[in-house]
């Protein structure tokens, strides 16, 4: 056996090694491949426009249009256990919830969306993609 071979482990360590290895301006090993992002520019904000699937509809939300079926669907709903996980609680009366759906219908940081059940043909729930960050190309 000669002990002056690296071992798989050791190579594969020394691969890693961020330590000793040099580092660019953004504290990145200097090797790391950045031919990608040095073209990169952000992408397009999401679109407002209809989708259409299957068994709902989604549209762009429009308070005034929208609100008398959302409030129906969520007095459906009067423990408002479809707020679980949002920031809002459930709305008691139309006016609450009219308000709500105009303070967030032209929000920049999030594009809401009305689920149309094709069969009622009636609003039926509100979806977003949050935290748009158009800079950093996320949502």
């Amino acid at each position: 056996v000669d002990d002056g071979d690296l071992t798989a482990s050791a190579v594969h360590a020394s691969r890693f090694d961020y330590k000793s290895r040099p580092l660019n301006c953004m504290q990145a090993p200097a090797d790391t491949p950045s031919s990608e992002l040095a073209s990169w520019t952000p992408p397009p904000r999401p679109h407002r426009r209809v989708l259409h699937g299957r068994f709902v509809r989604v549209e762009p939300l429009e308070a005034e249009r929208h609100c008398d079926d959302l409030h129906a669907a969520f007095s459906a709903d009067p423990e408002h256990l479809r707020w679980e996980y949002r920031f809002q609680s459930g709305f008691a009366t139309r006016a609450d919830l009219l308000a709500y759906l105009v303070s967030i219908e032209t929000s920049t940081a999030a594009y809401y969306g009305v689920y149309v059940d094709l069969t009622t043909g009636k609003a039926a729930g509100l979806g977003s993609l949050m935290s748009i960050d158009q800079l950093h190309g996320s949502i």
